[in-house]
């Protein structure tokens, strides 16, 4: 096999994980910024707001494969659901988190 080509190869490669790392790293900072909002909402007390913004950034987190954030903000989403008394959405929230946190 050609070296030259051989380190094209590897160095393209080499390119696109990082492209894709760099990818999965800003859409953290994305999530994470979201879960600091979401988390401020709830803190003052805005649980319908709040849980609508998780809800929202479980999806994404599940679409991503970002397990500790989908558990987190389904865990937030179940405890918006509790405090407005909706027993049944909130013990779906839950079970949801509890899935994908074994």
């Amino acid at each position: 096999m050609n070296p030259r080509l051989t380190a094209a190869a590897c160095a393209l490669a080499a390119a696109v994980l990082l492209t894709g790392h760099a990818c999965a790293q800003q859409e953290e900072t994305a999530l994470s910024e979201r879960m600091e909002q979401a988390d401020q909402l709830f803190k003052s007390r805005e649980y319908d707001e709040a849980g609508v913004l998780f809800e929202g950034i479980a999806t994404e987190a599940e679409a991503a494969g970002d397990q500790s954030t989908f558990v987190e903000a389904a865990c937030m989403r179940a405890r918006s659901y509790l405090i407005a008394e909706n027993r049944d959405e909130g013990r779906s929230w839950l079970l949801k988190a509890a899935a994908k946190a074994v």
